[in-house]
């Protein structure tokens, strides 16, 4: 499973990570845990906003998440492992929500 996982981790960044930075949003860390189940997180901040690209590997499942009030908040889109075709899809939302959380123009889901 951990090379499964860092596989979706690595497709996530390579679709959320572009998205970021063309807002003008820089990496400030990044944290991989091959020896806890492969989770890894990239964090994001521009302008007082905060997001955090994370894997979850115990269970398997991938999120883009908000900083808000102290605390990190997962937007409403999800890419749970999957055949290739459908975690593209879950990929697509996942952006799709990014950037209307983006446009919102606030730092919570």
């Amino acid at each position: 499973m951990h090379s499964l996982a860092m596989t979706e981790y690595d497709r996530m960044k390579s679709v959320l990570v572009p998205i970021l930075e063309g807002w003008g949003f820089r990496q400030v860390e990044e944290r991989l845990e091959p020896d806890v189940f492969g989770s890894a997180y990239t964090q994001f901040s521009s302008g007082g906003l905060s997001y955090r690209i994370v894997w979850d590997g115990k269970d398997g499942c991938g999120y883009i998440q908000s900083y808000d009030d102290g605390e990190w908040v997962n937007l409403k889109a999800s890419a749970p492992e999957a055949r290739p075709n459908e975690f593209e899809e879950f990929l697509a939302q996942m952006s799709a929500v990014l950037t209307e959380h983006k446009a919102m123009g606030r730092p919570h889901a």
